[in-house]
C-alpha cells in the first residue's frame, strides 16, 4: 500500500534545472517556506546507464530545509 506524500501545505517548490540548488532552497525556505510551502524538490538528478554513488545523490539533499520535506526529482529517458 502507497503511503501518503509528507507534502502538507498546498504549495512545492518545483524542481528547476540549474536553479533550485540548496542555496536557492535555503533562501526560498527562509523567506517563505514556514508559512507557505510544504516542502522543495531537488534539481534534477539524472539517471544514468550505471548507479549513482550515494555521495552524488546526497550532495542533492543536504542543506537546510526549515523542517519541510525535500524530494528528489530524477530525470531520464
Amino acid at each position: 500500500m502507497a503511503q501518503p506524500l509528507p507534502f502538507t501545505a498546498p504549495l512545492v517548490l518545483a524542481p528547476m534545472e540549474g536553479v533550485t540548488d540548496r542555496v536557492f532552497r535555503h533562501l526560498v525556505l527562509a523567506r517563505n517556506g514556514a508559512a507557505h510551502l510544504g516542502g522543495v524538490t531537488t534539481e534534477f538528478l539524472r539517471v544514468l546507464d550505471r548507479p549513482r554513488r550515494a555521495v552524488e545523490v546526497r550532495r542533492h539533499l543536504v542543506g537546510p530545509t526549515h523542517g519541510r520535506p525535500i524530494g528528489l526529482q530524477l530525470m531520464g529517458s
